[in-house]
């Protein structure tokens, strides 16, 4: 259940005329209506339907055309608040027709929730087949209860979001090899967990399916047969599905090169419900096709060499510290490259005094432990500095949102231990417990150890400066940039200060 001031402004902002719900949501639900005037139907009340016509819809229905709309859905915007997608008949229309080879004798399993756009594949392709839809209680998915409903239904065609297939690879392998067809998205797939699938799968076909809210569902699948070290390609397009890969100034790229993907054709959806502005910069004039309209997806993507596409990421997880334009998916991918790494993300977070670092985020492998300097130097050797990240967090599962999207405003701070430790030995006299507070400052670190490196911590050629200024002010010492480059390690640059201060001392007494 969302919280209730966003259910509140979405009720607002679309104006619904009637509200369906059910006994445990109802509180909420009522709450959130406020002054809003609207018939809320229970669905586990048969009192709520005594006085609703049972057949003759309203007369609005009967003229009802392929440009109406079929559903409102949100997502997350980045004002704060949730921007309502129009979704028409036509292109929902476009997402059932693009998937014949699934029939009658298919049974699907819905877990999505209505709010999440993967409902519309599982709802609609299988009854306007005519397949048997199972669906899933109305709470988050545990695997032991898909893993039953598999088992218990024949569940032969199946979607995972990308997180809930990484689990299901580990878990319940030997239930997915039941499954005729299994989808995975709304994330990059693993290419591990994807290559332990394929190498398992017998009869089981695995789709990389690609696809924002913005197009309906879905605008490329990719059917898997082999596995990438590095990714795992979206494919090409569904049926009447038009995809352009463009550069800054809007022209087509040349394979192999990055660009950002519009989408047109027959998915596109209206644009945003009363965002007019945004719906003008997100949906835009095709000059390929004329009438076509395009989304602006913000996703990098590029031609491989054989006509599928391949995701990079996005250009708004494209940051830029101190100076460098950073593609998170890069240092992602390398990351992904070392043996003890199962899922890695990296966020690029801003610490007490604003300054932008790098932080790491991975669960390792059942195989490998690894460790913060292990993670490091393995970067070390890919990437330059600036892209090698500060901090390393092991965390056990990622947090995931209600649609089972990595939820990355979930992930933790990075605490002392994701910074790359050797071994503590505190600080020893009035000098050193001296520098370690100002290391402490400057680094936002709590503890500082005489065999800590300050890169190792976070420090940078900007917090060099910053950290020679603090010297040069509360110990009176000329620490240059060049020093703290050249002793990075604690104790080195404390027996370097002494030296300095006696060396001040020394020339104090000659004059």
């Amino acid at each position: 259940m969302y919280p209730v001031d966003r259910l509140s402004y979405m009720l607002s902002d679309s104006g619904p005329v009637a509200v369906l719900t059910h006994g445990a949501a109802r509180g909420t639900l009522e709450q959130a209506l406020g002054e809003l005037k609207a018939p809320v139907l229970d669905l586990d009340l048969e009192a709520s339907w005594h006085n609703r016509p049972e057949t003759n819809p309203d007369a609005q229905a009967l003229g009802l055309r392929s440009s109406h709309l079929a559903y409102v859905i949100y997502t997350s915007g980045s004002t704060g608040q949730p921007k309502g997608v129009m979704i028409e008949h036509r292109n929902t229309i476009r997402l059932i027709s693009s998937f014949p080879w699934l029939t009658s004798e298919d049974v699907f399993l819905q877990l999505s929730s209505l709010s999440f756009d993967a409902s519309v594949f599982e709802i609609w392709v299988s009854l306007t087949r005519g397949a048997r839809l199972i669906i899933f209680p109305p709470e988050k998915p545990e695997l032991n209860q898909i893993q039953a409903l598999i088992h218990r239904h024949s569940i032969s065609v199946l979607w995972l979001t990308a997180a809930l297939f990484d689990l299901a690879v580990i878990e319940i392998m030997d239930s997915l090899q039941i499954v005729r067809v299994l989808l995975a998205g709304g994330d990059k797939l693993s290419p591990l967990h994807v290559s332990k699938a394929v190498k398992a799968f017998s009869g089981t076909s695995l789709i990389n399916g690609y696809g924002p809210t913005e197009t309906t569902t879905f605008a490329t699948l990719f059917t898997v047969s082999s596995v990438s070290d590095t990714s795992i390609p979206i494919g090409r397009p569904i049926g009447n599905t038009r995809l352009y890969i463009l550069d800054a100034e809007g022209e087509p790229v040349p394979t192999g090169v990055a660009g950002e993907l519009y989408i047109g054709g027959a998915g596109v959806a209206r644009g945003y419900l009363n965002r007019a502005e945004l719906t003008a910069e997100r949906f835009v004039p095709s000059r390929f096709v004329e009438g076509d309209r395009l989304y602006k997806t913000g996703d990098l993507v590029r031609y491989l060499p054989d006509g599928n596409i391949e995701f990079v990421g996005r250009n708004d997880f494209q940051v830029k510290i101190r100076g460098f334009r950073i593609e998170l998916g890069e240092i992602e991918a390398r990351l992904l490259d070392h043996p003890g790494v199962s899922e890695v993300v990296v966020v690029a977070r801003e610490d007490d005094h604003g300054d932008k670092r790098l932080v790491a985020y991975y669960t390792p492998t059942k195989e490998l432990k690894v460790e913060a300097g292990i993670l490091r130097a393995h970067l070390s050797l890919k990437l330059p500095e600036y892209m090698v990240p500060s901090a390393y967090m092991e965390l056990e599962s990622f947090p995931l949102s209600p649609n089972g999207k990595l939820d990355r405003k979930a992930l933790p701070a990075p605490d002392d231990e994701a910074y790359v430790r050797r071994g503590y030995e505190a600080p020893a006299g009035a000098l050193e417990e001296h520098l370690a507070t100002i290391w402490s400052e400057i680094l936002g670190v709590e503890r500082v150890g005489r065999n800590d490196s300050f890169f190792d911590l976070g420090g940078h050629s900007l917090l060099a400066v910053r950290l020679s200024s603090h010297v040069r002010d509360e110990l009176d010492v000329d620490l240059k940039i060049a020093d703290i480059f050249e002793n990075p390690v604690f104790s080195a640059q404390a027996a370097l200060l002494e030296e300095l201060i006696f060396q001040s001392f020394e020339i104090t007494d000659l004059s």
